[in-house]
């Protein structure tokens, strides 16, 4: 029974199978014999009375692709399917105002699409045929109801020529090129607009000095002069002695794309009706537009130029003025200039051969632009003079004097340098020296001025010295040193030092008196300490301590310091004592003591002390 129901299920699917087959074959066979040409339904054109336009429309009785020709009613062709597929094929019927495309039509709907190329109030006729998805052509050309075209919209581009040379008096020429054919009668309109941006330039001085970075305001020093400054003459020696049309800048405005905005801001240039317009004072700083119509077309062509109309460059010629004497006081302001001119900066100082200063010229007509240029100063170098220098006598330091003097013209302090340079003659030991002054850059001449040297008291000076030392039984000295700012003192050249009392202990004294640069005396005291004494504790018990004192020949006494901390702060007890022993009682039990002892000698009422003992630390039990 099982295997009865086995068979069936297979002989069904197999019958299923063959029979799905045999399904597919009919439709590729009945596919491959789809030879029936496509039927175009209906076919038409007409005029869009909003924009002008011209809009066909097609029907068809099945999905496919459509082709169409669009010729003059009165054009003589033999139609057919063969000539619109050539005609499409070259996108071009080569007759003037017809038109060719393609596109795809649904078999269901209506399928628009636009024409374009045609000429205005034409009358026209559209031929289409179509091909199925099968590749089936439609078996004739098909033919709309003639149509009349309207006015269509201008089409095309205007270019200028004499845009590069646009200038007061020049012309410019409107040169359109038109898409669209049979214009009629063209007009041209001619506009200007003045863009904010344009007018900032065009107000803009044209500069052509480089800027005021450039401007010299430091007179030529030669290189030999600065290698003399500073030469040092020694006595015996000779004196050493020196031997167009203005381009319009091209801006672009985005506003200036929109069309409305540029009928919105244009001036219209009244009785300005030709291809020519002849630019005028008025256009400068505004950019010129033109509006190009036609009789037999909709709306313009708009275009305007990529730069305003700059002002011209004028003729003048530079001013010539006199020559005047250099003076650091004297600006530009008190130069005067003929008219129409000024200084750009006024407070400029002139200097000795400049290439000029920055002077602005501004014309009386506006037609042409203000323009700075440089305008030289003639100007003579100013000489030197006694009045000018301040040359101070000063004291002997050790080295060569080349800060003791000042140059000055009415006020302004001069630059070494920059504006003179100098040399010396005998500048370093005490007498007559000179100082001589060159002039330089705005400056000439040579001025020799003397000053003094004069000697240096040696109460002045720097001294380093040993403060204290020791008596031995001997003479004793300061080991002194003896300076002049960082100059080291001669003895013996410089000074000479004679001692008092430097043998005992006491205040002895060195006298240290001036010669050859130097001159005065200056005495310096120090002392002669007796020698330090030794300290022992030769004893110790309970607040008890037996100290002893070590032998010092040539003493009044010592001093013993007794405290509670080593730096001898806390609690301080000091003894004087005549006799090398010492006993303490009496001590707080349980710390730490401090004892320091030193000597000392009783001179003229002065107690001199030695250096303190080696410290002791105690502790009492």
């Amino acid at each position: 029974m099982k295997r009865k129901t086995m068979q069936r299920i297979i002989f069904s699917v197999l019958v299923f199978v063959l029979a799905f087959a045999g399904l597919e074959a009919g439709r590729t066979v009945n596919a491959a014999m789809d030879v029936t040409p496509p039927v175009i339904k209906a076919l038409s054109a007409s005029v869009s009375g909003e924009d002008a336009k011209v809009y066909g429309a097609i029907t068809s009785s099945e999905a496919g692709n459509f082709y169409y020709v669009v010729l003059r009613s009165d054009n003589q062709v033999d139609m057919s399917v063969d000539y619109i597929r050539t005609v499409v094929a070259n996108k071009t019927a080569n007759l003037v105002g017809t038109a060719v495309g393609s596109g795809y039509v649904d078999g269901v709907n209506a399928t628009a699409f636009e024409i374009q190329g045609l000429l205005p109030r034409t009358r026209y006729v559209l031929y289409a045929y179509m091909t199925d998805l099968s590749g089936n052509d439609s078996s004739r050309a098909y033919v709309s109801t003639p149509f009349y075209t309207n006015t269509i919209a201008i089409s095309g581009t205007v270019n200028f020529v004499g845009e590069e040379h646009m200038v007061v008096d020049a012309t410019l020429k409107a040169s359109p090129q038109f898409a669209s054919e049979e214009l009629g009668v063209v007009s041209y309109q001619w506009y200007r607009i003045a863009l904010t941006e344009d007018q900032k330039k065009v107000e803009e001085p044209y500069d052509v000095t480089g800027g005021a970075a450039e401007d010299i305001l430091q007179a030529y020093v030669d290189e030999d002069d600065l290698a003399l400054d500073g030469t040092i003459v020694e006595t015996g020696m000779k004196k050493l002695s020196a031997s167009g049309v203005r381009k319009a800048t091209a801006y672009s405005e985005a506003s200036l794309s929109d069309t409305e905005f540029l009928m919105n801001h244009a001036t219209l240039l009244k009785d300005e009706e030709e291809s020519v317009y002849k630019i005028k004072k008025e256009d400068i700083g505004s950019r010129l537009v033109v509006r190009v119509t036609s009789s037999n077309y909709l709306g313009s062509l708009i275009a305007y130029t990529n730069t305003f109309v700059p002002k011209e460059m004028p003729e003048f010629e530079l001013p010539q003025l006199e020559t005047r004497t250099y003076s650091p006081g004297r600006t530009l302001a008190s130069i005067g200039l003929p008219e129409h001119w000024s200084w750009v900066n006024q407070d400029i100082v002139p200097v000795v051969n400049s290439n000029g200063y920055r002077a602005l010229y501004t014309p009386e007509d506006s037609r042409y632009t203000p323009v700075i240029v440089r305008v030289d100063v003639p100007l003579e170098r100013k000489s030197l003079t006694e009045s000018m220098m301040m040359v101070l006598d000063k004291g002997y330091t050790g080295k060569r004097i080349t800060d003791n003097f000042e140059v000055a013209d009415n006020g302004t302090v001069l630059k070494r340098g920059i504006d003179y340079i100098v040399t010396y003659r005998n500048n370093l030991n005490v007498g007559t020296a000179t100082v001589i002054f060159k002039g330089v850059g705005n400056y000439k001449t040579t001025i020799s001025e003397k000053y003094k040297i004069t000697k240096r008291a040696v109460s002045g000076l720097t001294y380093t010295y040993v403060r204290k030392t020791v008596y031995t039984g001997g003479k004793k000295y300061a080991d002194l040193i003896v300076e002049n700012g960082t100059k080291l003192l001669k003895k013996g050249r410089d000074y000479t030092v004679t001692y008092k009392n430097n043998k005992n202990i006491g205040i002895a004294s060195a006298v240290v008196r001036g010669i050859g640069n130097y001159k005065g005396k200056k005495t310096i005291n120090f002392y002669i300490i007796p020698k330090a004494a030794s300290l022992t504790v030769t004893k110790q018990v309970r607040s008890y301590i037996k100290l002893k004192f070590g032998q010092v020949s040539n003493i009044s006494g010592y001093t013993l310091d007794f405290a509670k901390d080593a730096s001898f702060s806390k609690g301080i007890q000091r003894f004087n004592i005549s006799k090398r022993t010492l006993i303490l009682r009496g001590i707080d039990r349980g710390e730490y003591y401090y004892l320091r002892l030193r000597t000392f000698k009783i001179v003229n009422g002065e107690k001199i002390y030695s250096k303190y003992s080696k410290k002791l630390k105690v502790w009492i039990y």
